[in-house]
């Protein structure tokens, strides 16, 4: 590992990298729902047009950790849905951590679920609104902490920034912190998913930082 600094916005964060790009193959990854995932060139793209589905990465991270990565939507389908689940702790050791990647089935333990969305009204479907969510999660519950509505376009590239630091957790998009809160009782580390929902995303220039 390395020490590296990252800005983000106009906070600076320094630490050791444990993942910087996906390199020549997905073996560290682990998936589980309604689709597949498949490494074109220096990006990973997520097929989950039939439903959901988690991207596991398989090294536990620490409690304290910056992630960082580029995604954007592809065709057909006109959704963004780009997810993520951190601080992931298992029942029980070993994969797959939720059969078929069911998304009820990690409400049942501890970890964190940000949503970040295209936020489309009944109605909507298959029109870009520019409209978008984001939410902050816990787990076990599926507890909602904080909700913001920056914009969403579908097809339009986002650099996403996630910071967990001293159970204070802070959210970017394209250097821009969306919202923060702090949780009072902190988890503790574990593993780290991509997650989405009947969307194809292509993901790329993914830094894992232990801060």
């Amino acid at each position: 590992m390395s020490t590296i600094e990252v800005r983000a916005g106009e906070d600076l964060y320094a630490g050791e990298a444990i993942l910087a790009g996906f390199g020549p193959d997905l073996d560290g990854w682990h998936e589980e729902g309604l689709g597949r995932f498949s490494l074109d060139g220096d990006r990973m793209v997520i097929d989950a047009r039939e439903g959901g589905y988690s991207a596991f990465f398989k090294t536990e991270l620490p409690a304290d950790l910056l992630v960082r990565y580029r995604v954007r939507s592809l065709p057909p389908y006109r959704q963004n849905n780009f997810n993520l689940i951190s601080h992931c702790t298992p029942p029980t050791p070993g994969w797959p951590i939720v059969e078929l990647g069911r998304y009820p089935g990690y409400r049942a333990f501890d970890n964190y679920i940000v949503t970040f969305v295209g936020d489309w009204e009944q109605g909507d479907w298959g029109r870009d609104t520019g409209k978008g969510r984001v939410r902050f999660r816990r787990n076990p519950g599926f507890e909602m902490n904080r909700e913001q509505y920056p914009g969403s376009v579908y097809g339009e590239p986002y650099e996403i920034t996630y910071v967990v630091r001293g159970g204070r957790m802070r959210y970017y998009i394209n250097g821009v912190r969306i919202d923060e809160w702090q949780d009072p009782q902190p988890l503790t580390g574990g593993f780290f998913a991509f997650r989405t929902y009947c969307t194809v995303a292509e993901y790329w220039d993914p830094l894992f930082v232990a801060l």
